[in-house]
């Protein structure tokens, strides 16, 4: 199945494009095809697909999570955002773009060959060498406004 934009894809190659055209360290965006870039955005929207988001799905009929319907805390702003389950914000768009790069930049992640436990060469031994993620912090900080249960912690005090 190719790329279809609310089927099973959130964005374009081309809106994708346009967000990598003034991005640095895009160079894997840039020179990939329109089939990687494709099989990239399609990924990963179906991880994205796999968290818990706040709020509840526009439609009944929707096969991705978004749009929705619900309101959350933009730190950014300052101030609380309401999703009226028309658009999909912007924060889930850009981290759907960084994690189709993230992906193009490591080949090998989504089928975890990459991993390895200890390396010992010639007297210098590396252990514990961290894999590379499936959905790196960064982009995790990205949305973690409108995850549910994201471990952001907010108190309120009353005077």
């Amino acid at each position: 199945m190719s790329l279809v934009k609310g089927v099973n894809s959130l964005v374009l190659p081309s809106e994708a494009d346009e967000y990598f055209s003034t991005r640095v360290d895009s160079e894997a965006w840039l020179t990939a095809d329109y089939a990687r870039k494709a099989s990239a955005l399609v990924t990963a929207t179906g991880i994205f697909d796999e968290l818990s988001w706040i709020g509840v799905s526009a439609s009944d009929t929707q096969l991705l999570a978004f749009p929705r319907k619900g309101s959350y805390l933009d730190p950014k702003l300052g101030r609380l955002v309401v999703l009226d389950g028309t658009i999909t914000p912007t924060r889930v768009l850009t981290g759907v773009f960084e994690l189709a790069l993230h992906l193009l930049n490591n080949e090998g992640l989504m089928n975890d060959t990459g991993g390895i436990d200890s390396l010992k060469l010639s007297g210098v031994e590396l252990k514990q060498i961290k894999t590379v993620s499936t959905l790196p912090s960064a982009i995790k900080r990205i949305v973690r406004p409108l995850l549910v249960n994201s471990g952001a912690s907010t108190w309120w005090r009353a005077n």
